[in-house]
């Protein structure tokens, strides 16, 4: 059970995650919870810059490092929002092969940070729209008046 001060920590940061005062989505609350789960933390750090460090984490693991932000850089725009892209696409604007995109998407997705969306054509996404503005700053996409602050 969190102490009243590790509550107040809990919301503020869950604030700066998703650029609101007071509005929390059940999708934050989620990714929030596996990214706890997943690292084994507790919330001795700001959720932020836990979900941070979980995206680094994701970025440096041995099945993405090589391709990831790459990848990445093709879904999310200089403004930090999403794009939706095929595997075609993505192949073009990487440069690189078919099954690295493939694999990468596959990995991307076991981390919770991309999903593929319904349809013939394999279209993939970020996952959730405050991980696309993280993740644009990580790799250097968002411009700094749109950064999010860690």
């Amino acid at each position: 059970m969190l102490s009243v001060e590790g509550s107040a920590a809990l919301f503020k940061g869950l604030d700066a995650i998703e650029q609101t005062r007071g509005v929390y989505r059940p999708i934050t609350l989620n990714m929030m919870g596996m990214v706890i789960d997943r690292m084994g933390a507790t919330l001795d750090e700001p959720p932020e810059r836990l979900m941070h460090v979980y995206l680094e984490q994701c970025l440096a693991r041995g099945d993405t490092r090589d391709y990831a932000r790459a990848v990445l850089s093709g879904m999310v725009t200089d403004a930090g929002t999403k794009v939706p892209r095929d595997e075609a696409g993505l192949v073009g604007l990487t440069h690189l092969e078919a099954w690295q995109v493939e694999s990468t998407l596959r990995a991307l997705d076991r981390q919770g940070l991309v999903r593929r969306l319904e349809g013939a054509t394999p279209v993939w996404e970020i996952a959730h729209d405050f991980l696309a503005r993280m993740i644009g700053q990580l790799i250097g996409r968002l411009r700094p008046s749109e950064a999010v602050t860690f």
